[in-house]
């Protein structure tokens, strides 16, 4: 077995094996930190204590969706067999748990497979974090979307000036250069961008950043640590 201790969170993970498509994953807690799967969970649980810092709060909420992803995305890659692709998956959620122990460090402790689209649509993945960014990419790709990222809201409009238009735009908030906000005014205010899909996906809370909901702002709201399962759904579901 591979294990690696995070002694600030008290977590070990364990990488019991891997033969064909299954994989098996260990995880160790204290007795308080209650470890459920992710159906069994609803958004209470993974609140954060009230009196952590915003900024903070901020970092542990993209810190929890990256391995949030990376979990996902490991699952999905060892069921379609692509095993190198899974392990460099796992050194990525290895390396979010080693950043996650480290914020807690001086911190209190707080701690369904969606269907394929019925043809091949397209988004953009709007994020400065690279982690976060090509892990959502790869559970869409794997989901059967066509994906093209972006880093900040600069790099967006630029590609969503030059290239044919995809069916949404996933937006985080908070970026350098242009953020989440800046774009979603840029993306409104052109004609030709006007009535894209936007769904905005953020760390941070819904009131602090003020961005309008509506035909002037953004379509939905899902907030980090995202449910990727929950996001897939809910473009399947609405026309694009």
């Amino acid at each position: 077995d591979q294990k690696i201790v995070f002694p600030n969170l008290g977590i070990t993970l364990k990488l019991l094996s891997v033969k064909g498509n299954l994989a098996r994953i260990g995880i160790e807690a204290p007795s308080d930190m209650p470890v459920m799967r992710e159906e069994l969970v609803d958004d209470s649980a993974t609140s954060l204590a009230p009196y952590v810092s915003r900024e903070l709060r901020h970092e542990v909420r993209n810190s929890l969706n990256t391995i949030r992803l990376a979990v996902e995305l490991f699952q999905r890659q060892v069921e379609a067999g692509l095993t190198d692709k899974a392990q460099s998956t796992f050194l990525k959620l290895v390396q979010q748990l080693g950043i996650l122990d480290r914020q807690f460090g001086g911190a209190a402790t707080p701690v369904a497979s969606a269907t394929e689209p019925t043809s091949r649509s397209r988004v953009l993945v709007v994020d400065d974090d690279v982690n976060e960014r090509e892990l959502l990419a790869g559970i869409l790709e794997l989901s059967g979307w066509d994906v093209a990222t972006a880093g900040d809201g600069h790099e967006a409009i630029e590609y969503l000036t030059s290239h044919e238009r995809p069916d949404y735009v996933l937006l985080d908030m908070r970026m350098p250069r242009c953020d989440g906000p800046q774009t979603v005014q840029l993306i409104r205010g052109n004609p030709d961008l006007a009535d894209l899909t936007v769904f905005a996906v953020s760390g941070s809370d819904r009131v602090e950043v003020g961005v309008e909901g509506g035909t002037r702002g953004i379509d939905r709201w899902f907030s980090k640590p995202l449910n990727p399962a929950s996001l897939i759904q809910e473009m399947n579901r609405l026309p694009a």
